[in-house]
Formats: structure tokens, C-alpha cells, sequence
């Protein structure tokens, strides 16, 4: 007779917590996604930049609102700066500095995203 009374809260339990995850599910807030813009960097004329950020120097190529190319210039030595040097390949994949840094050469990254910043902010 336990077993039975035991089985059955258990199933009660179980069929309740399943209804509400549905209902949380079904009336979730749905994000919807922000539009990408064709030319994310459109203000900014053909050309090359190269800004700075601390140790760190880029140099980057526009053409068409679009970034072609970025490089650094300069870096700290290490090889996890060498690893944190790909982030910039992230920004010309997304064509947006809201990439995610490399991890274990965060700060290192973060400062490289900053240098591409700045070249930008050069331009009035």
C-alpha cells in the first residue's frame, strides 16, 4: 500500500512540474533579434586606420561600410598574446566589435577590440 501511495505522489509530482515548464516555455518573452545592418561601419570612408590601446597597435581596412582587414601592428610578447591576436579575425567574421574575447588571453583581446575601437573614434 506504501509503494502504491509513494508511486502516486511521485506521478503527481512529476505530471505538475511538466505542466508548468510548458507553460513557462509557451509564455516565455521571445527575444527578437536586432537587424544587421549591411554596412555596420557605412559612416566610415575607404580607407585604412590604425588606432591604439596600450600596448597594443591595429590597423584596419574599410571598404564599402565593411571591414576587409585588421592586423596588429604591435603587441605584447607571449604566446598568449599571439593567441589573443585571432580575435581580430572575429570582428571581420561578425563585421561587429560585440565579439567574445579568447579565452585565456581575455584581457590581452579585449585590449586588441579597444585598439580597433579607437581608430574608429580618430575619425570626425
Amino acid at each position: 500500500m506504501r509503494y502504491w501511495i509513494n508511486v502516486s505522489i511521485f506521478i503527481a509530482v512529476s505530471v505538475t512540474l511538466m505542466a508548468l515548464v510548458s507553460d513557462w516555455h509557451r509564455n516565455r518573452p521571445v527575444e527578437v533579434p536586432k537587424p544587421v545592418e549591411a554596412r555596420p561601419f557605412g559612416e566610415l570612408q575607404d580607407g585604412i586606420y590604425t588606432g591604439t590601446e596600450g600596448y597594443a597597435v591595429v590597423q584596419v581596412e574599410i571598404k564599402n561600410g565593411t571591414i576587409l582587414s585588421a592586423k596588429v601592428l604591435q603587441n605584447k610578447p607571449g604566446s598568449y598574446s599571439k593567441s589573443a591576436e585571432t580575435v581580430v579575425d572575429r570582428v571581420i567574421e561578425a563585421q561587429s566589435l560585440e565579439v567574445d574575447m579568447i579565452t585565456g588571453a581575455t584581457a590581452t583581446s579585449r585590449v586588441i577590440v579597444d585598439a580597433i575601437r579607437n581608430a574608429f573614434d580618430t575619425v570626425e
